[in-house]
């Protein structure tokens, strides 16, 4: 479970239920305002996603299980289209996202760059079947960003950094603004900071306890 609260925001509180297989069965967000319940179902490579009755978002997957796209319900003159694209390099890093409007334009374009070190904050993402996670499958049907810039896109607070098993060091939005994070290592290959160029004299410092 997830809980959030604060003087502004109001209480959320996520749970997940799960197959006997461990793939996601069920989400169930409660807020100040009332409850909603996700429920997931499965057709091959591709992810249902909606209330008991009918679908409303689609995760497509490729034959190794990389999230390829999603589709969501445009209504009864639209029906599915696509609202977002990954793409991936040849290493299965995640290196371009995609917004999609309904007339199949794009609407934002994000592209990503990797560096060659071991991504250790996929420890606070939780791993279901088939090389996914939650943090994949929340980042695939959600809107969340739609319309912002990339800021901390590769940390704790979103959900691009844990597609990949390095660390994202660049991000450039729509071909003309790059975001850049900095990364010092120490001699086991591990981040102990990040600057954050595009933030004057903001730098994360990361502490381990073995």
């Amino acid at each position: 479970t997830k809980t959030h609260s604060s003087e502004t925001i109001p209480s959320i509180s996520i749970s997940y239920d799960y197959n006997s297989d461990r793939s996601l069965k069920s989400k169930t967000k409660e807020t100040s305002f009332g409850t909603s319940i996700n429920h997931y179902t499965y057709d091959g490579n591709t992810i249902l996603i909606g209330s008991e009755s009918e679908v409303y978002t689609k995760i497509h997957l490729s034959p190794s299980n990389q999230i390829t796209h999603t589709e969501t319900f445009g209504g009864p003159e639209t029906g599915f289209y696509t609202f977002k694209e990954y793409y991936y390099d040849e290493s299965g890093q995640i290196n371009r996202v995609l917004f999609k409007k309904r007339d199949g334009s794009t609407e934002q374009e994000f592209n990503i760059k990797v560096d060659k070190n071991p991504n250790p904050f996929k420890i606070f993402d939780s791993k279901i079947p088939n090389g996914l996670s939650l943090r994949m499958i929340e980042d695939a049907q959600s809107y969340s960003g739609y319309g912002d810039l990339p800021d901390d896109f590769s940390m704790d607070d979103d959900n691009w950094g844990y597609f990949n098993d390095t660390n994202m060091i660049s991000c450039t939005y729509n071909n003309q603004i790059e975001y850049d994070y900095n990364f010092t290592y120490d001699e086991n290959r591990r981040p102990i900071s990040i600057d954050y160029a595009f933030r004057p004299s903001t730098t994360l410092i990361i502490t381990y306890y073995d």
